[in-house]
């Protein structure tokens, strides 16, 4: 059953890493060193998976209160979102990182085309603004010279007949 329990970080293809409470790497999964060594890394340096600021989060975590923290990082032109882990019985540091490049990348390119189609909008908003302006001030004027030239005696110059139909 030990081994069996043991194959979940073995077998996972994410890397895993784990810490003593002073952030001494005391375990990573076979993962770990492809996943280094697939972005030219040295192999069996897993530090690079390690948070800067796990230090800070080491000293205050006060060992009683299990928690997790989420951070990303960047190795190589890669992004890795990573959990970790602090059990409150073991006294480590448990890091599940995957590699989320493709989808920080992915939320960059929405990004972008979210901010250019708001511009654009906003430049369609004006342009529909300019252009109903227009036309009410037109429709204004056609009525102002129907207007006199009823005055006038003669018949009005402009058929406004779509004021009266419903949409």
């Amino acid at each position: 059953e030990n081994a069996y329990l043991a194959s979940f970080p073995r077998l996972n293809p994410n890397p895993i890493v784990e810490t003593d409470s002073s952030g001494k790497i005391i375990f990573c999964n076979p993962s770990t060193a492809k996943v280094l060594e697939s972005l030219g890394v040295d192999k069996s340096n897993a530090a690079v998976f390690l948070p800067s600021d796990l230090k800070l989060l080491l000293e205050r975590w006060d060992r009683s209160t299990e928690t997790t923290q989420y951070r990303e990082i960047e190795i190589r032109n890669r992004t890795f979102g990573e959990y970790l882990h602090f059990p409150e019985k073991l006294k480590t540091v448990r890091i599940y990182a995957q590699d989320i490049t493709e989808r920080k990348q992915a939320e960059a390119s929405v990004k972008q085309h979210l901010e250019e189609m708001k511009s654009l909008n906003e430049d369609l908003a004006r342009f529909n603004s300019v252009a109903v302006d227009r036309e009410l001030r037109m429709i204004d004027l056609k009525k102002e010279i129907n207007a006199l030239c009823v005055k006038a005696g003669m018949p009005p110059q402009y058929a406004l007949d779509f004021e009266r139909q419903g949409p």
